[in-house]
């Protein structure tokens, strides 16, 4: 009886453990490069479920439980989206995308480099609202965080646990969705810095400042 009692009791603790864990979530990435590439397969690691897309579906490999697909296939799949394509192809995208878009969760990891995105970033850098704005008026009813923008992916990799490693600052109108960033943030094996003021702050860690694209700064560092 008393062994009967035992097992009972440990099956109960692992039942509620289960209960409580945070469930996976349904993430879709636009562009598999060198930032959806590390973190699909990150987020896929961590339990979620990822699916990756692009123009070219049939060249991409599906992270592990993952799928792979056209860019429509991945928002309509999603609750939070990763857009990680350049920032003067947002426009372009098609308005079946940007419709089912509508009430979805979107990282947005773009950067408005001068010269190369073309009118686009002068838009965005000449409005002085920041990149994040500039997508969200391209975007009208997506939930947009600004997210992943800055981290080097194109020199470093992710080091779960790593003193000192580049932080994710993040930016937002919308609290729920941030609290989610922060989460895939965390999931990704990264710190995240929420920066207040809503989704204009972005601004401050845009291109072309010290807390930009590529700075490579830790949270303290961040968070000054």
């Amino acid at each position: 009886m008393l062994q009967y009692s035992t097992l009972l009791a440990c099956a109960l603790l692992v039942m509620s453990r289960a209960a409580a864990a945070p469930a996976g979530i349904k993430i879709g990435c636009i562009g598999v490069g060198m930032v959806g590439g590390p973190l699909s397969a990150e987020w896929s690691a961590a339990g979620h479920s990822v699916f990756v897309s692009s123009r070219n579906p049939d060249a991409l490999e599906a992270p592990p439980g993952g799928s792979k697909g056209t860019v429509l296939e991945a928002v309509q799949f999603a609750d939070v989206v990763l857009l990680a394509i350049p920032f003067s192809a947002v426009p372009h995208l098609s308005q079946e995308v940007k419709d089912a878009l509508d009430g979805k969760i979107v990282l947005d990891a773009n950067n408005c480099w001068r010269g190369r995105e073309g009118q686009a970033a002068a838009e965005a850098l000449a409005s002085g609202k920041g990149s994040g704005v500039w997508t969200a008026g391209q975007l009208p009813g997506a939930r947009i965080v600004k997210a992943f923008n800055t981290w080097p992916f194109f020199r470093m990799r992710i080091d779960r646990g790593a003193v000192n490693q580049p932080a994710v600052p993040l930016a937002s109108d919308d609290e729920e969705a941030m609290a989610v960033a922060q989460r895939l943030v965390v999931d990704a094996g990264l710190e995240a810095v929420v920066v207040p003021g809503g989704l204009e702050a972005a601004r401050a860690f845009d291109v072309e400042t010290p807390a930009g694209p590529n700075s490579g700064l830790a949270k303290a560092d961040l968070v000054r």
